[in-house]
């Protein structure tokens, strides 16, 4: 392959050798395409990760300010149940 790029005109004189070249070439070809298949493949799962881990913190940080406000409201609740009942 190299030979016939490296050669501007290439004279192949048997069709089989011609037939192998491109052949060669398409191989090369189809490679590339599945690296950059692969190369894609990879960065859609990583980005994938990366926006699954940043959600899961979001939704991590939510629910510890939803219960750190409930905590505070349970808390409320039982020192005004205290209070009425002292008052008694």
């Amino acid at each position: 392959m190299v030979a016939i790029l490296a050669d501007p005109a290439p004279t192949l004189e048997c069709s089989c050798r011609r037939h192998k070249a491109a052949a060669d070439v398409r191989t090369g070809v189809v490679a590339f395409i599945a690296v950059l298949g692969g190369l894609g493949g990879l960065y859609y799962t990583s980005r994938s990760f990366q926006l699954s881990r940043e959600a899961q913190i979001e939704a991590q940080k939510h629910a510890n300010e939803t219960s750190r406000r409930n905590a505070e409201t349970l808390a409320l609740t039982e020192l005004t149940e205290r209070g009425q009942t002292t008052d008694r």
